[in-house]
């Protein structure tokens, strides 16, 4: 008997053979000798199973809360601080009786667009005309503060006209580093003191993802002289502390409005 004669005979017998003690019918396909489920041929699935998806806190917190009610589960929330993600399990089951783990919903926070506007902000130089647009559009939502005072913010028409009309006095040197540095130092104390409302301080308000409290973000504003023309760097002062308070005001948001026990970190099943 050769090869071929002997393959024919186990593809006949293996095929239609039904895998016993499974939840949905299955078989074994000689072809392959892969198992398969019959699931797609019936009606419907042997079980519900999905994973719903939100960029809504509101949306997030109303689902799993239902959801759990109805399948009378205790429920096990896992909340990710560093990419501001929640997960929320409905058939994990327990250690002795464990779940398939693939049913659910996952939240996903996205940057507002406001947020978003800021974040760009951050470390970009801009020549006047930029700058004086990019306040002009965002007056709405910023305070300018100038000569570092914090006590009460300038006029922004003020602001932008003195950004606007801002010059830079060449100097030429060929001095080494440390001398050049103290240069530098001279040229910009001699472009602030023909600037009276110059910013240099900005303070932009948005709510930062949907669902977290409003919040304020602060930009130091520094200007450069460079080609005769001078360009002002925006940067944002301790954003790495505000980032951190956000993260914990998510963590603190979905322990007080999910019910069952609501964990720091990532669930990989």
């Amino acid at each position: 008997m050769d090869k071929s004669a002997i393959q024919e005979i186990c593809n006949i017998f293996l095929s239609g053979v039904d895998v016993e003690k499974t939840a949905v019918p299955t078989i074994i396909v000689p072809k392959d000798m892969a198992v398969h489920d019959l699931e797609r041929l019936q009606n419907g699935r042997y079980r519900f199973r999905g994973i719903m998806k939100t960029n809504s806190i509101t949306s997030f917190v109303r689902y799993v809360t239902k959801t759990g009610e109805h399948e009378k589960v205790a429920l096990q929330s896992f909340v990710s601080k560093n990419d501001m993600t929640a997960t929320t399990l409905f058939n994990m089951g327990t250690v002795e009786d464990p779940g398939h783990c693939d049913f659910g919903a996952r939240l996903s926070l996205v940057k507002t667009a406001l947020y978003q506007v800021a974040l760009n902000a951050n470390g970009e130089s801009y020549d006047q005309q930029s700058l004086a647009e990019w306040l002009e559009d965002w007056r709405d939502v910023i305070n300018v503060y100038t000569n570092g005072a914090m006590e009460t913010p300038t006029d922004i028409r003020k602001v932008i006209t003195s950004v606007r009309k801002v010059t830079i006095k060449s100097e030429t040197t060929s001095e080494h580093e440390k001398q050049d540095f103290e240069a530098r130092k001279n040229t910009m104390d001699e472009v602030s003191a023909k600037t009276e409302h110059m910013p240099s301080i900005i303070v932009f308000r948005c709510t930062p993802f949907e669902g977290l409290q409003e919040r304020n973000f602060h930009f130091r504003v520094s200007m450069i002289a460079r080609h005769d023309k001078p360009l002002f760097r925006l940067r944002l002062i301790k954003h790495e502390e505000a980032q951190e308070e956000m993260a914990t005001e998510f963590q603190t948001l979905l322990e007080k409005d999910l019910n069952g026990d609501v964990y720091v970190g990532t669930f990989n099943p």
